[in-house]
């Protein structure tokens, strides 16, 4: 048997004779002794940690994982009394992220549909504007295609970036055709002639506003890999724009535009428009007044980069609906006092997890102190602590890890007071609670980069 295996090991050799095991030791085949338990909503489980590969897609990893536990409940736990539930889904705030941007986006061509038609005053020109947008948004998702890059938040931020600029182009050679409409041209005519004119202008003002974006996307180290995206974007949707403006913008207005269209000078901007011109004849007249305006706004840039800079940091943290932290007690602490230890904290975090959000349950929680703002400026608040789910607690090595989640996805921060004041009624306990940044684990930082180095060669 495997008591007799391991009581006829020899462990030494002495004058007398080889040394079992069964000569210093009792062997008994029992259960190994607990060192740990998990959790959750004060009752016992078991914690299953699933963790991607470097480089796997989350949202392919979480769909395949949900199928995997659907499957598993059904034909395996759930005859035997079981279940297993998932208590943590990462894509439900890059699925929150998503949509808030693509709203952004679709916010973004709806106000500059309506400052385009303020300006122009014709809704046949606002039309021959706008339709770039799409033009060029869809053609940047066929550019990040063929380039082998995903849609993600970051590349979705650069196209919210790009909406208001993909119409600069359009607008400079809608306003150039509608001049060569008013010298009496026709419309095909004013199409050919005001873009002819204006093509090489737009073709420069492209290229700087490329020049910035396409040396991040050859760049390798850190800093490449996290603007990769928005370069990629930005720069698709500008040069894009910049093809749209020189072939579907002329064909349009050759089509649709009418003689209805107002400049800004036509309807009331004469007048701002003539104190520009006359500072910048003012500014041209002499050497020191363009020098004196070239220092000065140098200078005012400057100095108000300076004082108006906000703090800095590597990564944004983000607003990740999950609070992690633990609890580390004094040295030689047994197992049963960590089970007094969660007990207590599973009474005090009950009624967070019972109430729901909008009841009358949830109304009679206490208000904990939030910290607004950072250094000197910091202050503090008193703000309403919102219920939670999933709330676990978990015991290894020594230490208490625990975390839970906001009922209410928008308010996360004010949890971290609750468990730091459920943990700090311990003597002798260090306690630490945060929020998971959102770029990073539970154990990292957002302003931190964690690096995989592997190497096949032994030497």
């Amino acid at each position: 048997t495997a008591t007799d295996d391991v009581a006829n090991t020899v462990v030494a050799h002495r004058e007398g004779g080889p040394v079992y095991v069964r000569d210093i030791a009792e062997i008994v085949l029992t259960h190994k002794k607990q060192y740990g338990f998990v959790k959750s909503h004060d009752e016992y489980c078991l914690a299953i940690p699933v963790r991607r590969e470097t480089g796997a897609n989350v949202m392919s990893t979480m769909e395949g994982l949900k199928a995997t536990v659907q499957e598993l409940n059904e034909n395996l736990l759930k005859p035997r009394g079981m279940s297993l539930r998932q208590v943590y889904d990462e894509t439900v705030y890059i699925d929150s992220a998503i949509h808030l941007v693509v709203n952004n986006i679709f916010l973004g061509g709806f106000l500059a549909t309506i400052v385009l038609l303020v300006f122009l005053r014709s809704a046949s020109a606002t039309l021959v504007v706008v339709v770039s947008i799409p033009i060029s948004i869809v053609g940047t998702f066929l550019v990040v295609t063929m380039l082998g890059r995903s849609l993600n938040v970051v590349m979705l931020a650069g196209i919210a970036f790009a909406v208001g600029m993909v119409v600069d182009n359009a607008v400079v050679v809608l306003e150039n055709i509608y001049r060569h409409r008013q010298l009496g041209k026709s419309r095909a005519e004013a199409a050919l002639a005001g873009t002819r004119e204006v093509w090489g202008a737009i073709l420069a003002s492209t290229l700087t506003t490329a020049a910035v974006f396409i040396p991040v996307i050859f760049v390798e180290e850190e800093a490449g890999q996290l603007f990769r995206d928005i370069a990629i974007a930005i720069a698709s949707a500008v040069i894009l724009s910049l093809i749209v403006a020189v072939t579907v913008i002329p064909t349009l207005s050759a089509r649709v535009l009418g003689a209805g269209m107002q400049t800004s000078d036509e309807h009331g901007g004469s007048r701002v428009g003539g104190w520009i011109a006359g500072f910048v004849a003012w500014m041209l007249r002499s050497t020191p007044a363009r020098l004196a305006v070239v220092f000065g706004l140098t200078a005012i840039s400057l100095v108000g980069s300076r004082y108006l800079a906000p703090p800095a940091s590597y990564l944004p943290s983000g607003n990740r609906n999950f609070v992690f932290g633990f609890l580390v007690p004094p040295p030689g602490y047994a197992l049963d006092e960590f089970h007094h230890m969660g007990d207590t904290m599973g009474e005090v975090m009950r009624p967070f997890w019972e109430a729901d959000s909008g009841s009358d349950e949830a109304a009679a929680l206490p208000d904990v102190p939030l910290a607004l703002g950072t250094g000197e400026d910091a202050k503090q608040v008193m703000v309403k602590a919102p219920p939670v789910q999933n709330f676990f607690y978990a015991v290894f090595n020594g230490a208490a890890i625990m975390g839970c989640f906001s009922k209410e996805e928008g308010r996360v921060n004010p949890l971290i007071p609750v468990l730091m004041q459920a943990g700090g009624q311990f003597p002798g306990c260090f306690s630490m609670f945060w929020q998971v940044p959102l770029f990073g684990r539970a154990f990292g930082s957002g302003n931190s980069v964690e690096l995989e180095l592997r190497c096949d060669n032994e030497e």
